[in-house]
């Protein structure tokens, strides 16, 4: 069964994919490196996608296609390639009657970096929970965000890309097994803030029926100028941030740990929470839902860690994606899958359970109604799930929260 071949047809033409073995031993069938829309290269380049054309013979798509041109951070080369528009689409059955919930993910990456491809995220999880789960690539940098207010680059061309690559899984998903009815985009980073811009935009109506964005993604700071630009509308001074976050200590190595509190703080904790209190207040009339996550679960064997050489202590910046994919780029670095009876094992089970559940429901916790939506910022708290070993509800009060600078300079100038 391993790596024989499948065959099914969508409108463009024939696909040629492949059946692999996932690291539990379980069987899914990939379609790898399909075409979504033309080259965007000659005098497509910096302009709108346009739909791909119909191919006459059978596509191999048992391999990635080409990520988008970007600077590796590794080893500080450019690699990829304009010629980038692919997708992935990953199940373990495709000949059902059932039709099965669609996940599209979007990768981040700071829109300069990145792909959908299994370096990183990896199907081996998240496909045994029945889903159909769809990965792509989208222009990145100059290429995909360069705006001159003319024809030439009118701009957000990595975003128009993602839009028809979810126009193509509505006209095709249904080939794959997959439902166009119940389709959840979802992301981290960039691909969070991504998965809000397509919640705003017309062009992106009626094409997904649930967003998913991770903690990490945070959508203010990705449209708006950064802190110190800002400060004077909340009228604190960066003395005054200083104290907060270092007392009378100053900026050293020994004092890392602090200047890691502040950076959170303003590149995810406050922009998320703005955000988290905007989506509430519009709940209340959409009959819409909103759950906040803090990921608390540490683990040595976390290959983001790893290959980013993070040394300090907590959870840092993509570390669940670990338990939502199985990132081939543990076998470059020598680490073996989680064992079945590890805390590791039950991590993914968990991550991969909730996720996919509020994709099929619309609720991450069906079964037991653990983890609570937001349904009071406005009074300043906030239910959220701390997953963990043993994951529970708690509750962020603003006005307590370190990340909250307009309570926090009224004491700090007492």
């Amino acid at each position: 069964m391993d790596n024989s071949r499948v065959e099914i047809c969508v409108h463009e033409g024939k696909l040629i994919g492949i059946v692999e073995k996932g690291v539990y031993g379980d069987y899914y069938t990939a379609f790898r490196g399909i075409p979504y829309a033309k080259p965007p290269i000659g005098e497509l380049r910096f302009k709108d996608p346009v739909p791909v054309e119909p191919w006459s013979d059978g596509r191999d798509a048992s391999k990635h296609g080409n990520i988008a041109v970007q600077l590796n951070e590794f080893t500080r080369k450019i690699e990829g390639d304009e010629d980038c528009l692919y997708l992935n689409v990953y199940a373990t059955k495709i000949e059902s009657s059932k039709k099965r919930t669609v996940m599209v993910w979007i990768h981040g990456g700071a829109f300069y970096m990145g792909s959908g491809d299994a370096f990183f995220y990896g199907p081996d999880y998240i496909v045994q929970k029945d889903v159909v789960l769809v990965t792509l690539n989208y222009r990145l940098g100059v290429l995909g965000f360069l705006n001159l207010n003319n024809k030439v680059a009118t701009g957000n061309q990595g975003l128009k890309d993602i839009i028809m690559a979810l126009q193509w899984v509505q006209k095709n998903i249904s080939k794959f097994g997959g439902d166009p009815e119940n389709v959840t985009i979802f992301g981290e980073s960039a691909g969070g803030a991504l998965v809000h811009c397509l919640t705003l935009s017309p062009l992106a109506k009626d094409i997904s029926k649930k967003d998913l964005e991770t903690i990490n993604s945070d959508f203010k700071k990705a449209i708006l100028p950064r802190c110190l630009a800002t400060l004077s509308k909340i009228s604190i001074t960066i003395e005054e941030l200083k104290s907060l976050y270092f007392g009378d200590k100053a900026v050293s190595e020994e004092t890392v740990m602090n200047y890691v509190d502040f950076i959170s703080d303003e590149f995810f904790c406050r922009g998320i929470m703005e955000v988290v209190d905007i989506q509430t207040k519009l709940n209340n009339n959409d009959n819409k839902t909103t759950y906040l996550y803090q990921f608390s679960y540490e683990s040595e064997n976390n290959p983001f860690r790893k290959i980013f050489k993070v040394q300090t202590p907590g959870v840092t910046h993509t570390e669940e994606l670990a338990y939502l994919f199985y990132p081939y780029m543990m076998k470059d670095l020598g680490l073996s899958p989680s064992a079945v009876d590890s805390e590791d094992y039950k991590m993914i089970n968990c991550l991969t359970q909730m996720w996919t559940d509020f994709a099929k429901t619309g609720d991450p916790t069906p079964a037991t109604n653990l983890w609570l939506s937001v349904t009071d910022s406005q009074s300043g708290k906030y239910n959220y799930l701390n997953i963990d070993t043993n994951s529970q509800i708690k509750v962020f009060r603003k006005g307590e929260e370190r990340w909250d600078w307009e309570k926090k300079k009224n004491k700090l100038r007492r």
